[in-house]
Protein backbone atom coordinates (compact mmCIF):
# COMPACT_ATOMS: atom_id res chain seq x y z
CA UNK A 1 0.00 0.00 0.00
CA UNK A 2 0.98 3.80 -0.61
CA UNK A 3 2.61 5.33 2.29
CA UNK A 4 0.28 7.94 3.43
CA UNK A 5 2.14 9.29 6.68
CA UNK A 6 3.75 12.62 6.80
CA UNK A 7 6.59 14.45 9.13
CA UNK A 8 5.97 16.36 12.25
CA UNK A 9 6.40 19.71 10.60
CA UNK A 10 3.58 19.12 8.12
CA UNK A 11 1.27 17.11 10.44
CA UNK A 12 1.29 20.45 12.49
CA UNK A 13 0.30 22.47 9.61
CA UNK A 14 -2.26 19.72 8.81
CA UNK A 15 -4.15 20.12 11.96
CA UNK A 16 -4.03 23.79 12.14
CA UNK A 17 -5.64 23.95 8.76
CA UNK A 18 -7.80 21.55 10.63
CA UNK A 19 -9.02 23.50 13.33
CA UNK A 20 -9.15 26.76 11.14
CA UNK A 21 -11.42 25.22 8.94
CA UNK A 22 -13.62 24.68 12.26
CA UNK A 23 -13.38 28.97 12.37
CA UNK A 24 -14.10 29.27 8.53
CA UNK A 25 -17.13 26.90 7.94
CA UNK A 26 -18.73 29.45 10.89
CA UNK A 27 -17.67 32.94 8.80
CA UNK A 28 -19.19 31.45 6.26
CA UNK A 29 -22.24 31.75 7.35
CA UNK A 30 -22.21 35.46 8.55
CA UNK A 31 -19.78 37.03 5.37
CA UNK A 32 -21.26 40.61 6.83
CA UNK A 33 -19.85 40.24 9.87
CA UNK A 34 -16.96 42.01 9.51
CA UNK A 35 -15.32 41.10 13.00
CA UNK A 36 -15.94 37.23 11.36
CA UNK A 37 -13.68 38.47 8.61
CA UNK A 38 -11.01 40.00 10.21
CA UNK A 39 -10.74 36.91 12.40
CA UNK A 40 -10.38 34.91 9.26
CA UNK A 41 -8.46 37.51 7.31
CA UNK A 42 -5.73 37.58 9.81
CA UNK A 43 -5.71 33.53 9.87
CA UNK A 44 -5.53 32.96 6.38
CA UNK A 45 -2.74 34.87 6.68
CA UNK A 46 -0.54 33.11 9.62
CA UNK A 47 -1.41 29.91 8.02
CA UNK A 48 -0.11 31.18 4.30
CA UNK A 49 3.01 32.27 6.04
CA UNK A 50 3.14 29.04 7.91
CA UNK A 51 3.28 26.89 4.70
CA UNK A 52 5.71 28.92 3.02
CA UNK A 53 7.91 28.84 5.77
CA UNK A 54 8.10 24.93 5.66
CA UNK A 55 11.64 23.60 5.11
CA UNK A 56 12.38 21.45 2.12
CA UNK A 57 12.04 18.54 4.43
CA UNK A 58 9.08 18.88 5.16
CA UNK A 59 7.67 18.02 1.72
CA UNK A 60 10.17 15.38 0.34
CA UNK A 61 7.58 12.06 -0.56
CA UNK A 62 5.42 12.67 -3.07
CA UNK A 63 2.31 12.31 -0.72
CA UNK A 64 3.75 15.18 1.48
CA UNK A 65 3.76 16.76 -1.91
CA UNK A 66 -0.01 16.57 -2.31
CA UNK A 67 -0.60 17.65 1.49
CA UNK A 68 0.96 20.69 1.17
CA UNK A 69 -0.60 21.42 -2.65
CA UNK A 70 -4.18 20.51 -1.04
CA UNK A 71 -3.35 23.08 2.13
CA UNK A 72 -1.98 26.07 -0.66
CA UNK A 73 -5.30 25.33 -2.67
CA UNK A 74 -7.84 25.61 0.59
CA UNK A 75 -6.05 28.58 1.63
CA UNK A 76 -6.18 30.09 -1.43
CA UNK A 77 -9.90 29.29 -1.97
CA UNK A 78 -10.40 30.62 1.28
CA UNK A 79 -8.90 34.17 0.57
CA UNK A 80 -10.63 35.14 -2.88
CA UNK A 81 -14.07 34.25 -0.85
CA UNK A 82 -13.67 35.97 2.24
CA UNK A 83 -12.46 38.79 -0.04
CA UNK A 84 -14.86 38.79 -2.46
CA UNK A 85 -17.90 38.57 0.01
CA UNK A 86 -16.65 40.96 3.32
CA UNK A 87 -14.50 43.06 1.07
CA UNK A 88 -15.83 46.25 -0.37
CA UNK A 89 -13.07 46.88 -1.97
CA UNK A 90 -12.70 43.96 -3.49
CA UNK A 91 -11.05 43.05 -7.27
CA UNK A 92 -12.41 39.42 -7.37
CA UNK A 93 -15.24 39.04 -9.93
CA UNK A 94 -17.93 36.13 -9.19
CA UNK A 95 -16.43 33.81 -12.14
CA UNK A 96 -13.42 34.59 -10.82
CA UNK A 97 -14.05 33.49 -7.49
CA UNK A 98 -16.67 30.12 -8.77
CA UNK A 99 -13.63 28.84 -10.74
CA UNK A 100 -11.15 29.30 -8.66
CA UNK A 101 -13.20 27.26 -5.83
CA UNK A 102 -15.09 24.84 -8.11
CA UNK A 103 -12.62 24.42 -10.74
CA UNK A 104 -11.70 25.78 -14.19
CA UNK A 105 -14.60 26.93 -15.96
CA UNK A 106 -17.32 25.79 -13.65
CA UNK A 107 -18.83 29.27 -14.31
CA UNK A 108 -19.00 28.51 -18.17
CA UNK A 109 -20.26 24.80 -17.57
CA UNK A 110 -23.31 26.04 -15.55
CA UNK A 111 -24.64 28.39 -17.91
CA UNK A 112 -24.36 25.97 -20.43
CA UNK A 113 -25.88 23.50 -18.71
CA UNK A 114 -28.89 25.76 -17.99
CA UNK A 115 -28.94 27.05 -21.56
CA UNK A 116 -29.32 23.90 -22.56
CA UNK A 117 -31.70 22.37 -20.39
CA UNK A 118 -33.42 18.48 -22.13
CA UNK A 119 -36.36 19.76 -21.84
CA UNK A 120 -37.73 16.64 -24.63
CA UNK A 121 -35.93 14.76 -21.30
CA UNK A 122 -38.06 16.61 -18.41
CA UNK A 123 -41.35 15.77 -21.05
CA UNK A 124 -40.80 12.59 -20.90
CA UNK A 125 -40.03 11.89 -17.39
CA UNK A 126 -43.64 13.92 -16.43
CA UNK A 127 -45.13 11.32 -18.67
CA UNK A 128 -43.76 8.36 -17.81
CA UNK A 129 -45.20 8.21 -14.65
CA UNK A 130 -49.02 9.75 -15.84
CA UNK A 131 -50.20 6.17 -15.07
CA UNK A 132 -49.28 6.10 -11.31
CA UNK A 133 -49.82 10.14 -10.47
CA UNK A 134 -53.83 9.74 -9.46
CA UNK A 135 -52.42 6.14 -7.21
CA UNK A 136 -49.32 8.31 -5.18
CA UNK A 137 -50.83 8.73 -1.81
CA UNK A 138 -49.40 10.16 1.68
CA UNK A 139 -47.19 7.96 3.20
CA UNK A 140 -47.38 9.51 6.62
CA UNK A 141 -50.09 7.22 7.15
CA UNK A 142 -49.96 4.10 9.78
CA UNK A 143 -50.51 1.69 7.07
CA UNK A 144 -47.84 3.68 4.69
CA UNK A 145 -45.36 3.78 7.70
CA UNK A 146 -45.62 0.48 9.13
CA UNK A 147 -45.02 -1.26 5.37
CA UNK A 148 -41.77 1.22 5.04
CA UNK A 149 -40.22 0.35 8.36
CA UNK A 150 -40.77 -3.19 8.06
CA UNK A 151 -38.67 -2.74 4.87
CA UNK A 152 -35.84 -1.11 6.85
CA UNK A 153 -34.11 -3.89 8.25
CA UNK A 154 -33.38 -5.74 4.77
CA UNK A 155 -33.12 -2.52 2.71
CA UNK A 156 -29.95 -1.76 5.55
CA UNK A 157 -28.36 -5.04 5.27
CA UNK A 158 -28.26 -4.72 1.28
CA UNK A 159 -26.90 -1.56 0.57
CA UNK A 160 -24.08 -3.14 3.36
CA UNK A 161 -23.11 -5.74 1.74
CA UNK A 162 -23.48 -4.49 -1.63
CA UNK A 163 -21.05 -1.57 0.08
CA UNK A 164 -18.23 -3.87 1.29
CA UNK A 165 -18.32 -5.64 -2.03
CA UNK A 166 -17.97 -3.12 -4.45
CA UNK A 167 -15.83 -0.85 -2.21
CA UNK A 168 -17.37 2.03 -1.07
CA UNK A 169 -17.56 1.63 2.37
CA UNK A 170 -14.69 -0.55 4.11
CA UNK A 171 -15.31 -3.82 5.10
CA UNK A 172 -15.96 -3.83 9.13
CA UNK A 173 -18.47 -1.06 9.23
CA UNK A 174 -22.09 0.01 10.17
CA UNK A 175 -23.79 2.62 11.24
CA UNK A 176 -27.15 3.78 12.00
CA UNK A 177 -29.86 3.91 10.41
CA UNK A 178 -33.21 7.06 10.92
CA UNK A 179 -36.16 7.40 8.80
CA UNK A 180 -36.94 10.61 9.43
CA UNK A 181 -40.57 11.93 10.47
CA UNK A 182 -42.71 13.02 7.70
CA UNK A 183 -42.39 17.05 9.51
CA UNK A 184 -39.70 19.59 9.45
CA UNK A 185 -36.83 19.12 7.32
CA UNK A 186 -36.89 15.44 5.71
CA UNK A 187 -33.86 16.09 3.68
CA UNK A 188 -31.90 13.11 3.21
CA UNK A 189 -28.04 13.32 5.02
CA UNK A 190 -25.41 11.52 6.50
CA UNK A 191 -23.86 12.63 9.82
CA UNK A 192 -20.47 12.44 9.36
CA UNK A 193 -20.03 13.27 13.44
CA UNK A 194 -22.49 10.26 14.28
CA UNK A 195 -22.23 7.87 12.19
CA UNK A 196 -25.99 8.06 11.18
CA UNK A 197 -28.04 7.86 8.22
CA UNK A 198 -31.17 10.06 8.31
CA UNK A 199 -33.42 9.21 5.32
CA UNK A 200 -35.89 11.46 3.92
CA UNK A 201 -39.38 9.15 4.14
CA UNK A 202 -40.28 10.45 1.12
CA UNK A 203 -37.87 8.82 -0.85
CA UNK A 204 -40.68 5.67 -0.32
CA UNK A 205 -43.51 6.29 -2.54
CA UNK A 206 -46.40 4.82 -1.20
CA UNK A 207 -49.27 3.85 -4.34
CA UNK A 208 -52.88 2.49 -3.28
CA UNK A 209 -53.47 -0.10 -6.14
CA UNK A 210 -57.06 -1.37 -5.44
CA UNK A 211 -57.43 -1.94 -1.66
CA UNK A 212 -53.55 -2.39 -1.21
CA UNK A 213 -50.21 -0.56 -0.23
CA UNK A 214 -47.21 -0.66 -2.60
CA UNK A 215 -44.24 1.33 -2.13
CA UNK A 216 -41.55 1.78 -4.00
CA UNK A 217 -38.01 2.36 -2.55
CA UNK A 218 -36.34 3.47 -6.13
CA UNK A 219 -35.46 7.17 -4.51
CA UNK A 220 -34.05 5.85 -1.22
CA UNK A 221 -31.81 3.02 -2.66
CA UNK A 222 -30.45 6.46 -4.82
CA UNK A 223 -30.52 8.95 -1.68
CA UNK A 224 -28.37 6.08 0.40
CA UNK A 225 -26.29 5.46 -2.58
CA UNK A 226 -25.66 9.50 -2.22
CA UNK A 227 -25.53 9.59 1.27
CA UNK A 228 -24.08 6.41 3.07
CA UNK A 229 -22.23 5.00 0.36
CA UNK A 230 -21.20 8.31 -0.86
CA UNK A 231 -20.28 10.67 1.98
CA UNK A 232 -20.16 7.63 4.87
CA UNK A 233 -17.92 5.91 2.75
CA UNK A 234 -15.84 9.02 2.12
CA UNK A 235 -15.43 9.83 5.25
CA UNK A 236 -14.91 6.20 6.29
CA UNK A 237 -11.97 5.53 4.09
CA UNK A 238 -10.68 9.27 4.76
CA UNK A 239 -10.03 8.46 8.77
CA UNK A 240 -5.95 7.46 7.80
CA UNK A 241 -5.44 10.50 6.56
CA UNK A 242 -3.98 13.77 7.93
CA UNK A 243 -6.04 15.54 8.99
CA UNK A 244 -6.80 18.19 7.20
CA UNK A 245 -8.05 15.75 4.57
CA UNK A 246 -10.72 14.46 7.13
CA UNK A 247 -14.61 14.92 6.53
CA UNK A 248 -15.06 15.59 10.12
CA UNK A 249 -14.95 18.77 11.91
CA UNK A 250 -16.58 20.72 8.93
CA UNK A 251 -13.97 19.40 6.47
CA UNK A 252 -16.47 17.93 4.34
CA UNK A 253 -17.91 21.77 3.99
CA UNK A 254 -14.09 22.97 3.11
CA UNK A 255 -14.49 25.26 -0.29
CA UNK A 256 -12.05 23.81 -2.26
CA UNK A 257 -12.80 20.24 -1.52
CA UNK A 258 -16.89 20.69 -1.49
CA UNK A 259 -16.75 19.96 -5.34
CA UNK A 260 -15.12 16.44 -4.80
CA UNK A 261 -17.42 15.53 -1.66
CA UNK A 262 -19.97 15.90 -3.67
CA UNK A 263 -19.18 14.53 -7.14
CA UNK A 264 -18.16 11.71 -5.47
CA UNK A 265 -21.31 11.15 -3.70
CA UNK A 266 -23.46 11.63 -6.80
CA UNK A 267 -20.69 9.21 -8.75
CA UNK A 268 -22.68 6.51 -6.07
CA UNK A 269 -25.97 7.42 -7.23
CA UNK A 270 -25.11 7.03 -10.75
CA UNK A 271 -24.29 3.32 -9.34
CA UNK A 272 -27.46 2.97 -7.86
CA UNK A 273 -29.12 3.96 -10.76
CA UNK A 274 -27.90 0.66 -12.88
CA UNK A 275 -28.44 -1.18 -9.53
CA UNK A 276 -31.96 -0.27 -10.00
CA UNK A 277 -32.25 -1.89 -13.80
CA UNK A 278 -30.80 -4.99 -12.03
CA UNK A 279 -33.33 -5.19 -9.33
CA UNK A 280 -36.63 -3.86 -11.00
CA UNK A 281 -38.82 -6.83 -10.62
CA UNK A 282 -37.51 -7.16 -6.75
CA UNK A 283 -38.75 -4.32 -6.26
CA UNK A 284 -41.42 -4.10 -8.25
CA UNK A 285 -40.44 -1.36 -10.71
CA UNK A 286 -42.76 -1.21 -13.96
CA UNK A 287 -40.73 0.10 -17.30
CA UNK A 288 -42.52 3.46 -16.95
CA UNK A 289 -41.46 3.76 -13.80
CA UNK A 290 -37.94 2.59 -13.91
CA UNK A 291 -37.73 4.89 -17.27
CA UNK A 292 -38.79 7.82 -14.97
CA UNK A 293 -36.40 7.16 -12.83
CA UNK A 294 -33.59 7.04 -15.00
CA UNK A 295 -34.84 10.28 -16.60
CA UNK A 296 -34.75 12.23 -13.61
CA UNK A 297 -31.17 10.99 -12.59
CA UNK A 298 -30.09 12.57 -16.08
CA UNK A 299 -31.31 15.73 -15.92
CA UNK A 300 -32.00 16.24 -11.83
CA UNK A 301 -28.17 18.08 -11.61
CA UNK A 302 -29.27 19.87 -14.41
CA UNK A 303 -32.59 21.24 -12.96
CA UNK A 304 -31.26 21.98 -9.95
CA UNK A 305 -28.70 23.65 -11.37
CA UNK A 306 -31.31 27.12 -12.58
CA UNK A 307 -31.79 28.50 -9.19
CA UNK A 308 -27.80 29.07 -8.26
CA UNK A 309 -26.91 29.99 -11.66
CA UNK A 310 -29.62 32.86 -11.65
CA UNK A 311 -28.82 34.24 -8.25
CA UNK A 312 -25.33 34.52 -9.63
CA UNK A 313 -26.65 36.85 -12.81
CA UNK A 314 -28.46 39.01 -10.09
CA UNK A 315 -25.37 39.16 -8.38
CA UNK A 316 -23.90 40.24 -11.46
CA UNK A 317 -26.41 42.60 -11.39
CA UNK A 318 -25.70 43.89 -7.99
CA UNK A 319 -22.33 44.19 -8.59
CA UNK A 320 -21.33 44.92 -11.96
CA UNK A 321 -21.85 48.59 -13.77
CA UNK A 322 -24.38 48.31 -16.63
CA UNK A 323 -25.02 44.40 -16.34
CA UNK A 324 -28.29 43.43 -16.74
CA UNK A 325 -29.51 39.64 -16.42
CA UNK A 326 -32.60 39.74 -18.83
CA UNK A 327 -30.89 41.32 -21.97
CA UNK A 328 -27.43 39.04 -21.27
CA UNK A 329 -29.83 35.60 -21.66
CA UNK A 330 -31.63 37.09 -24.28
CA UNK A 331 -28.11 37.70 -26.05
CA UNK A 332 -26.82 34.31 -25.09
CA UNK A 333 -30.00 32.21 -26.62
CA UNK A 334 -31.69 31.49 -23.07
CA UNK A 335 -35.03 29.82 -23.33
CA UNK A 336 -37.56 32.86 -23.04
CA UNK A 337 -38.76 31.09 -19.91
CA UNK A 338 -35.68 32.21 -18.20
CA UNK A 339 -35.47 36.17 -19.19
CA UNK A 340 -39.21 36.77 -19.48
CA UNK A 341 -39.30 38.11 -16.56
CA UNK A 342 -35.85 38.80 -14.36
CA UNK A 343 -37.13 41.17 -11.58
CA UNK A 344 -38.05 38.30 -8.90
CA UNK A 345 -35.45 37.65 -5.94
CA UNK A 346 -33.70 34.75 -6.47
CA UNK A 347 -34.80 31.88 -4.18
CA UNK A 348 -31.34 31.53 -1.99
CA UNK A 349 -28.57 33.38 -0.97
CA UNK A 350 -25.66 34.32 -3.12
CA UNK A 351 -23.37 32.10 -1.04
CA UNK A 352 -25.65 29.26 -0.58
CA UNK A 353 -25.43 29.54 -4.79
CA UNK A 354 -22.19 29.06 -5.17
CA UNK A 355 -22.32 26.19 -3.18
CA UNK A 356 -24.96 24.22 -4.71
CA UNK A 357 -22.86 24.96 -8.04
CA UNK A 358 -20.91 22.10 -6.39
CA UNK A 359 -22.84 19.33 -7.24
CA UNK A 360 -22.35 19.77 -10.86
CA UNK A 361 -18.92 20.70 -10.91
CA UNK A 362 -17.77 17.97 -8.79
CA UNK A 363 -19.88 15.39 -10.52
CA UNK A 364 -17.63 16.57 -13.68
CA UNK A 365 -13.79 16.43 -11.68
CA UNK A 366 -15.61 12.66 -10.70
CA UNK A 367 -15.95 12.07 -14.55
CA UNK A 368 -12.85 13.22 -15.48
CA UNK A 369 -10.94 10.67 -12.94
CA UNK A 370 -12.67 8.51 -14.16
CA UNK A 371 -11.80 8.89 -17.77
CA UNK A 372 -7.95 9.41 -16.41
CA UNK A 373 -7.69 5.89 -14.64
CA UNK A 374 -9.17 3.99 -17.82
CA UNK A 375 -6.81 6.31 -20.29
CA UNK A 376 -3.36 6.02 -17.87
CA UNK A 377 -4.06 2.34 -16.21
CA UNK A 378 -5.97 0.49 -19.86
CA UNK A 379 -9.49 -1.10 -19.30
CA UNK A 380 -8.24 -4.31 -17.99
CA UNK A 381 -6.98 -2.87 -15.29
CA UNK A 382 -10.50 -0.41 -14.56
CA UNK A 383 -11.87 -4.03 -15.24
CA UNK A 384 -10.65 -6.01 -12.47
CA UNK A 385 -10.21 -3.37 -9.88
CA UNK A 386 -13.60 -1.97 -9.41
CA UNK A 387 -13.64 -2.21 -5.46
CA UNK A 388 -9.95 -1.04 -5.38
CA UNK A 389 -10.81 2.24 -7.77
CA UNK A 390 -13.44 3.25 -5.66
CA UNK A 391 -12.05 3.14 -2.85
CA UNK A 392 -9.02 5.47 -4.06
CA UNK A 393 -11.81 7.65 -4.95
CA UNK A 394 -13.22 7.87 -1.34
CA UNK A 395 -9.85 8.37 0.10
CA UNK A 396 -9.13 11.88 1.66
CA UNK A 397 -11.26 15.11 0.99
CA UNK A 398 -8.85 16.88 -1.75
CA UNK A 399 -9.06 20.17 -2.95
CA UNK A 400 -10.02 19.82 -6.51
CA UNK A 401 -7.42 20.51 -8.58
CA UNK A 402 -4.93 17.86 -6.39
CA UNK A 403 -7.71 15.24 -6.64
CA UNK A 404 -7.55 13.49 -9.53
CA UNK A 405 -3.44 13.19 -9.47
CA UNK A 406 -3.49 11.94 -5.93
CA UNK A 407 -6.33 9.16 -7.21
CA UNK A 408 -3.74 8.04 -10.13
CA UNK A 409 -0.72 8.26 -7.56
CA UNK A 410 -2.31 5.73 -5.26
CA UNK A 411 -3.32 3.49 -7.86
CA UNK A 412 0.34 3.14 -9.81
CA UNK A 413 1.86 3.05 -6.53
CA UNK A 414 -0.42 0.19 -5.91
CA UNK A 415 -0.14 -1.13 -9.20
CA UNK A 416 3.37 -1.01 -8.98
CA UNK A 417 3.85 -3.35 -5.66
CA UNK A 418 1.55 -6.21 -7.06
Amino acid sequence: MPNLTINKELEKLSNDIFEFNKVFADYSGVTFNTHAYNIVKKGIEELKKKAQSLPQTAAKSDFEKFVLRHIKSCLEVQEIYADYFSNPQTKHTIKEMIDKMLGDGTYDYAEKTVKDLPFRDQWEKIHSIKHLRLNIVRNDTPEARSLIEGMIPDFKKEMLTLGKQLGFIPQEYDFEFVLLPPFGNARSNFRIEVNRLELNPFSFVCLKEGNRYRIQPARAYLETAHELLGHGGHNQFSLQMPKCLQLGGMNIANLASKPIAEGLALDRENWGVEYLKKIKEKIKLDDEELKSVLIDNDIRVSESTWYPYYTVLKERELVEEGFNAKEYMREKGFPFYFYRDTRWLPQMHITQAVIELAYISGLKHLKNTRKRIKEELGEQFVTQNEALINKALATGNWAWDVYSDFVLWYLKEINRGK
